[in-house]
């Protein structure tokens, strides 16, 4: 047999090996446990839509000659969107929505508001259709996905907002959404207790986003005019949102952790005529350091997300002077107003609006949105400056939630557990693509993770590296505790399963190398025999890398069986997918994934591009290459590679606008900036047009500011850094740090963090944020010391930040740069690290003086973004001493 087919045989035969091992061994089990979803296999159960537009957003008017008060809401041949009827009498009092069983009860007692009992429309007593289809066992319909996939694809789906309509068609009785983990829900959404989790259908939520978008209008509120939302993770920030944009209201997003600056320049900036704010405490907040305003003035309404428990049970919005009412007719929460101009408008808490929306619904026609309105403006993370404001319309949102293909894409029923900061818009968008599907939406915390992971066993988790890299290490040293014969064996068979992984990839051929950021020099015959000799090697490598996975499958399997599963399980035992982005995901976080048998696909795009320009998708191995890779990008969206000389200073724009496609294929393997054109990139900037010329060209293709290259062997995008990150040294040699930073906290085990310096310097410095307990188990610090120091950082510092007070970290600190023995063991560590492959760094890419921290870059220090990213310019900014310490040596 000729050694091609030999090695071929061979990869074929591991290949085979591997896959039917890992489906029937220790994954079986997790597998078995899985809910089976057979809708795909039986006949549609409910009607085609019809032709036309699916776009929700407008209810029929009741009759003006009706001699009854009673409204379908929104009820046509084909969507049925519940009952509202409004009773004559005496004006009701809000007391409570909920619902309970899945049966309706009455919204409204005798009070100031007329009487408004919604049902939902699944239990409607007219809508025998959706009765007919319930499972008897589960209570839900089952959900003809191919229909709901053509109708989220359908022309006539418009806006966002109109996709709750279609999912309130196809997925009524399916959970949308669930928050366990914030204060008090208001008591028109969810129990009376407070223990309960809110809980809500697709049919249910569709109706509460309606009653928001019409007690907006009711208030005055109308399309066009801009609302600020300052608000971390919760239901309510969703359901209010979308109640906002169906009035056809464009939001100004961002955390309520934000500085008090910072929310004011987003609320000035965005030209805002209301607010939303996550609780009373952030009004004060804002009400003490002078309120908000714009060029429209104070705020003509402030809403408030979570009141307080003893405002649940109030007074509704009315305007009828009755018994216990406050000025203006407002209740209680109307004396927290956020600004003591008398131009600022009342303040009023979701029940309240919502109470309104209940009152005013029969009345309300919504705007007839376009793709081409603006949705959202999304300000930038900040990393390199002042935010600005992206607008980002309905079409660029509606091509992330059609065109994203994950390779295993959610279904109905598929439980995806939601971290990340909603108002992020690869959060924002991943939810509106996991809905989109019918998947149910679990809102969690930091602080109740761990637990949410065991309770709804998520199958579905949106994260960024920065948190697969902290599980990472918490698994890690998990797994490293018990007796020294324990740890040795843990270690043993988890490198055997690390190292048939990557035998395997190598035997595939999907190991590519970084290119050469500089051509190798020399004369003919040199640089032919390097040639000669690298073919010989590549030659050589595959059929001893596919041998070796042979003698590495049986470990492997046992690493599975007695280390990996217990891994899956911590993570909740059902996972399908792990979605990793906001930044490229460092090798070893993909290796040990994939080892562990948790599926990770990593995507990579920018809040001016909605955000996803390339992704990953599972299933497919070839996807896994070195490092970096981002995947391939969604339908109509292009990519090109441009040299950076092309986009230099001066640079001819006749060049700049004549690359061709063919240009394009033969860049690939070359280092250069990532462009990309689609229907996904942003209007622009908003009141920008100086920014926007200088992102995105007349030609459409928008400057991503991110270093990649394609890969010559599978045509992924693989990033490698950010041009405006690339360090210069003053010999003229460029560096990109974050290669050289994933290389040193993957290998080092004495390092949390790094940050490499050395702009128009003569060599490389680094920020080294030190791990305690690596350097006790380097003997470098006593065990006790090691724990003393652990406590003042705290167990989850990058997120809430340290525990301990700043100036006794800093003082700790200071005294490890003080101990020269130390300091020299961490950077003979660092080095090794960077010279264990003689061709991944070269000498001017060494780093040769350190500075060590104590405390963590985090959050709420402001030297990462909502999202984990190194705000680089203000982690400079912060330590300038130390800096100029460094280069003075």
């Amino acid at each position: 047999m000729r050694p091609e087919r030999l090695a071929l045989s061979l990869i074929f035969l591991v290949w085979s090996v591997a896959n039917v091992s890992h489906a029937f061994m220790a994954p079986l089990a997790v597998r078995l446990r899985q809910p089976l979803h057979v809708e795909h296999l039986l006949p549609a159960r409910h009607p085609e839509p019809p032709g036309g537009r699916l776009d929700t957003a407008r209810p029929h008017e009741v009759p003006s000659g009706s001699p009854s008060r009673h409204c379908n809401a929104g009820k046509d041949s084909s969507h049925d969107y519940g009952t509202a009827t409004l009773s004559e009498g005496r004006h009701p009092e809000l007391i409570d929505t909920h619902w309970t069983q899945g049966n309706p009860i009455q919204l409204l007692r005798q009070g100031h508001i007329p009487p408004f009992t919604w049902t939902p429309p699944l239990f409607s007593p007219s809508n025998a259709t959706a009765k007919k289809t319930q499972d008897d066992k589960s209570g839900k319909s089952f959900v003809d996905t191919a229909a709901l996939e053509r109708a989220i694809a359908s022309p006539g789906l418009r806006s966002v907002p109109g996709m709750w309509t279609v999912l309130a068609e196809h997925c009524g009785a399916w959970n949308m959404l669930t928050d366990p983990s914030h204060s008090v829900p208001p008591p028109s959404l969810a129990a009376s207790s407070s223990s309960t989790p809110l809980s809500l259908t697709f049919a249910q939520a569709h109706d509460v986003i309606r009653l928001a978008a019409a007690g907006l209008h009711a208030l005055n509120l109308r399309q066009g005019d801009h609302i600020a939302f300052f608000s971390e993770n919760s239901a309510r920030w969703l359901l209010a949102e979308q109640g906002a944009s169906l009035n056809g209201c464009p939001t100004a997003v961002r955390g309520a952790s934000a500085s008090v600056e910072e929310l004011q320049y987003i609320y000035r900036t965005a030209d805002c005529k209301a607010v939303v704010l996550q609780d009373l405490s952030l009004l004060r907040k804002l009400r003490e350091a002078g309120g908000l305003s714009s060029k429209h003035g104070p705020p003509r309404l402030v809403i408030v997300l979570r009141p307080p428990e003893g405002m649940r049970e109030r007074q509704g919005v009315g305007s009828g002077g009755g018994e216990g009412e406050t000025e203006g007719g407002l209740g209680p929460l109307s004396v927290a107003t956020l600004s003591e101009e008398p131009d600022c408008g009342p303040t009023v808490s979701l029940e309240e609006l919502l109470a309104l929306g209940a009152r005013h619904l029969p009345h309300y026609l919504p705007p007839d949105l376009r793709p081409s309105d603006l949705h959202t403006l999304v300000f930038t993370s900040g990393t390199t400056g002042r935010p600005k404001g992206v607008m980002l319309s309905h079409a660029n949102l509606l091509h992330q939630v059609r065109h994203i293909d994950l390779g295993r894409n959610p279904l109905p029923g598929d439980v995806v557990l939601s971290l990340l900061p909603c108002w992020h818009i690869f959060e924002r968008s991943s939810e509106l693509f996991a809905l989109a599907r019918g998947a149910s939406l679990v809102y969690s915390s930091v602080r109740a993770f761990k637990a949410d992971l065991q309770r709804y066993r998520p199958h579905y988790l949106i994260v960024v590296p920065r948190l697969l890299e902290n599980v990472h290490r918490s698994i890690k040293d998990k797994l490293s505790a018990g007796s020294p014969v324990r740890r040795r064996l843990v270690a043993t068979l988890s490198l055997l399963s690390l190292l048939y992984t990557r035998a395997l990839k190598q035997a595939l051929g999907l190991v590519v190398r970084r290119p050469a950021s500089h051509p190798p020099t020399g004369s003919r015959r040199h640089l032919f025999l390097a040639s000669f000799v690298s073919t010989l090697r590549r030659l050589a490598y595959r059929p001893a890398a596919a041998l070796a996975t042979c003698f590495l499958l049986p470990g492997a399997l046992l690493a599975d069986l007695l280390v990996w599963k217990k891994v899956r399980q911590a993570l909740g035992g059902r996972q399908k997918l792990v979605v990793s982005g906001g930044s490229a995901l460092a090798r070893y976080l993909e290796e040990f994934y994939d080892a562990a048998g948790i599926p990770v696909v990593s995507g990579y795009g920018l809040t001016e591009t909605s955000p996803v320009i390339a992704v990953r998708r599972a299933g497919r191995l070839r996807n896994l290459v070195d490092g970096g890779v981002v995947g391939f990008p969604p339908k109509e969206v292009e990519l090109e590679i441009r040299a950076l000389e092309d986009e230099r200073e001066g640079a001819p724009e006749k060049r700049r606008q004549e690359r061709t496609r063919k240009e394009v294929g033969s860049a690939e393997g070359k280092v250069g900036i990532v462009f990309t054109r689609g229907p996904q990139v942003m209007q622009g900037y908003y009141k920008d047009p100086s920014s926007t010329r200088k992102a995105v060209g007349d030609d459409g293709w928008l400057n991503t500011g991110d270093l990649g290259y394609l890969n010559p062997g599978t045509g992924d995008l693989v990033l490698t850094g950010r041009a405006k990150d690339l360090i210069v040294l003053s010999n003229g040699e460029n560096v990109e740090p974050q290669p050289i930073e994933d290389a040193v906290v993957e290998r080092c085990a004495t390092v949390e963090q790094c940050l490499v310096l050395g702009h128009d310097k003569r060599q490389l410095s680094a920020l080294v944020v030190v791990s305690p307990q690596g350097l006790a188990a380097r003997g470098l610090l006593p065990p006790v010391e090691a724990e003393r120091l652990d406590a003042l950082v705290g167990p989850s510092a990058v997120l809430l930040g340290c525990q301990g007070d700043k100036t006794a970290l800093d003082m700790e600190a200071d005294r490890l740069n003080a101990d020269e023995s130390l300091v020299r063991a961490v950077q003979k560590e660092i080095a090794a690290a960077l010279t264990q492959d003689p061709e991944e760094f070269r000498a001017w890419e060494q780093i040769k003086n350190l500075h060590l921290l104590l405390a963590p870059f985090n959050v709420q220090s402001g030297l990462l973004t909502q999202t984990l990213k190194v705000k680089r310019v203000t982690v400079q900014d912060y330590y300038k001493e130390a800096i100029d310490r460094l280069y003075a040596q």
